[in-house]
């Protein structure tokens, strides 16, 4: 089974296809091939020329000085765990719920 895969290396997203199989003994194996990578400053995946010949795509050309592009898988890597705390804590206070737990749990 083949997929595309992503690793983020440094400030660089790198793409991979992953070829899964079963070697000689039975043991599950993995084989990956560099497709390309994702520009940091647009955002854009630009192919190798291999992948892209192979494929019949065109290869995405970049520009250094281009502004940065958040694309929602980075935006999603960037939250922190305060947000999480955050999100739930308003939550329980609009619920009503934290004030259930501070009459409850009153030394916590």
């Amino acid at each position: 089974m083949t997929c595309i895969t992503k690793q983020h290396v440094g400030k660089y997203t790198y793409l991979y296809e992953s070829t899964s199989f079963r070697d000689d003994r039975g043991r599950p194996r993995n084989r990956k091939v560099k497709i390309g990578k994702i520009d940091p400053y647009t955002g854009k995946t630009m192919y190798t020329a291999e992948y892209a010949e192979k494929m019949g795509i065109k290869s995405v050309e970049s520009s250094p000085h281009a502004p940065i592009a958040i694309t929602p898988v980075e935006l999603l890597d960037s939250v922190k765990d305060f947000g999480v705390y955050w999100l739930l804590s308003h939550i329980a206070e609009d619920s009503g719920l934290l004030g259930i737990l501070r009459s409850t749990f009153p030394s916590a």
